[in-house]
């Protein structure tokens, strides 16, 4: 691939952050010779909710890597991967999403804050899933 073949992927990524700037911030890269734009999310307290969003825009669903699961601080972990096309170019979302508990501090009462992580990203999240509940008493 040469300078001048990256800027069909280049402007691809102006287009997407351009017409969707509600859309989470990624770290965003070429690869050198196939051209494919990827974007990964790091250090996010909802990779479900970053992954849906950008299904909704690109078109496609989140599809787990199950070769690249792995267990930090009493949590474990999976990559999960969109690949789509956006004005002909491909492309590719990967984020790092919770799947399962393993440390004692996690068993229980685990903070709901916590619990959206623990859903599939493959599967549409839920209406309200990151937004906290409330409940609050009048006194008459």
């Amino acid at each position: 691939m040469t300078t001048r073949e990256q800027m069909g992927p280049a402007m691809a990524l102006v287009e997407l952050v351009q017409s969707h700037p509600e859309l989470p911030v990624l770290e965003w890269r070429i690869h050198p010779t196939s051209g494919t734009l990827t974007g990964d999310l790091y250090a996010s307290d909802h990779p479900c909710m970053t992954l849906h969003a950008y299904a909704v825009v690109l078109g496609g669903r989140p599809e787990p890597d199950e070769s690249a699961t792995f267990e930090s601080s009493g949590l474990v972990r999976r990559m999960y991967r969109l690949t789509a096309t956006w004005h002909d170019v491909q492309v590719q979302v990967s984020a790092s999403v919770t799947i399962g508990l393993t440390g004692p501090r996690w068993a229980e009462g685990l903070a709901a804050e916590w619990r959206h992580q623990l859903s599939d990203p493959a599967e549409p999240p839920l209406p309200g899933a990151l937004r906290p509940t409330v409940q609050v008493e009048v006194a008459a």
